[in-house]
């Protein structure tokens, strides 16, 4: 050997599965069981930044594929190791999977922005109760809430404001239960204890109290929501522990 390294060109894809057409489905069935985690992570990095100017939200929301990878993400699908939920160990450091997991609940927030994205993330299957389960499992028992549960529980609020949403956020399987466990999870341990805006639990809390309020606002919602197991109680404790603006919204 003459120790110079020796380069091999590698042949442009076929894409014979469709046709000989290059699309994202086949990109991402040709890649995703090549791709490292750190890759996946860059890559939900690059849309979230993508997902940040105004211009971009609806066409990025236009693209079914990326709403689908986002979802998946959230849930830590094709990862090698699982994200973190609600009864993990609280001193375990997160992973590369729990970071993907933000940034893809991110960019799901920031495309929620737009309002004429509601219909293509609304029907996107399982992307609404994806968020309820992020919501929760993001949202520790002990520790309180984290910035996935915060950008988890906005893109709720933001899709439970349109009038024509609000019964069908509200009837997505796990939302309530998500939202309720949020609120109660983040109650002030110390009924004096002085209150941090920048603290994740409060930010959480009050982009969750303000979620259910706007499910409460809607005529289908209002009697199913006053028997929904728990509603009453965890709105109590919200008006019970709470000195701000999750007070506020929860009356």
């Amino acid at each position: 050997c003459d120790g110079k390294l020796s380069v091999v060109p590698v042949p442009p894809p076929t894409f014979e599965a469709s046709g000989g057409i290059p699309g994202s489905r086949v990109a991402i069935d040709n890649t995703i069981c090549v791709a490292s985690d750190k890759a996946r992570l860059h890559a939900c990095i690059a849309i979230m930044n993508l997902s940040c100017g105004k211009s971009n939200k609806v066409e990025i929301t236009g693209v079914p594929e990326i709403l689908e990878g986002m979802r998946d993400v959230m849930l830590g699908r094709h990862f090698t190791k699982a994200p973190k939920t609600s009864s993990s160990n609280p001193s375990v450091p997160k992973s590369v999977v729990d970071e993907a997991r933000l940034k893809a609940t991110t960019c799901i927030k920031n495309l929620s922005n737009a309002d004429a994205n509601d219909a293509a993330l609304l029907g996107t299957p399982g992307l609404v109760d994806t968020l309820g389960f992020v919501a929760e499992a993001t949202c520790h028992p002990e520790t309180g809430a984290t910035t996935c549960t915060t950008h988890a529980c906005l893109a709720l609020m933001n899709l439970s404001i349109s009038k024509a949403n609000k019964n069908r956020v509200f009837r997505t399987p796990g939302v309530m239960d998500a939202l309720m466990a949020v609120i109660t999870r983040t109650a002030n341990k110390k009924i004096d204890a002085d209150v941090n805006p920048k603290d994740p639990s409060f930010e959480a809390r009050v982009k969750a109290c303000s979620a259910l309020s706007n499910l409460a606002i809607g005529y289908d919602n209002k009697i199913p929501m006053f028997n929904y197991p728990g509603f009453v109680e965890s709105i109590l404790t919200v008006i019970r522990t709470d000195k701000a603006e999750a007070r506020t919204k929860a009356c």
